[in-house]
């Protein structure tokens, strides 16, 4: 109740990514929508967020201190929205796990793959 409904949470998303990419300079963020509208339907389409990749700009400027080395893994999302989110990660120095970039993707395919590796 505290962040209103999912659908209310989720339209917010484009105005998070704005918002991350104003107050965190250097921020990259990408993604693809389609719209979808039914039949009959007088209401605006929906927009629908097929895929969403970011990379803040810390993680960024932080990669060239770190083992030359990237990790890629994945995590099955589950509840309403379900995907699939993809992560890159390096280690620092100190074998810490340093965080490089994110997506959220509908599954895990090739496709989704190669358009996260695009833009790492």
């Amino acid at each position: 109740m505290a962040f209103g409904s999912w659908e209310q949470s989720y339209s917010y998303l484009p105005i998070w990514f704005t918002i991350a990419q104003h107050f965190v300079p250097g921020t990259i963020v990408k993604y693809k929508t389609s719209s979808s509208m039914e039949e009959g339907d007088d209401n605006p389409p929906r927009v629908i967020l097929n895929c969403v990749f970011w990379a803040f700009n810390p993680c960024i400027e932080g990669f060239k201190y770190c083992k030359p080395l990237v990790q890629v893994d994945e995590t099955f999302l589950t509840r309403k929205y379900q995907g699939t989110l993809l992560t890159a990660i390096r280690q620092d120095g100190s074998r810490n796990n340093f965080p490089l970039a994110f997506a959220i993707v509908k599954s895990e395919t090739k496709e989704a793959w190669m358009w996260f590796l695009h833009y790492l």
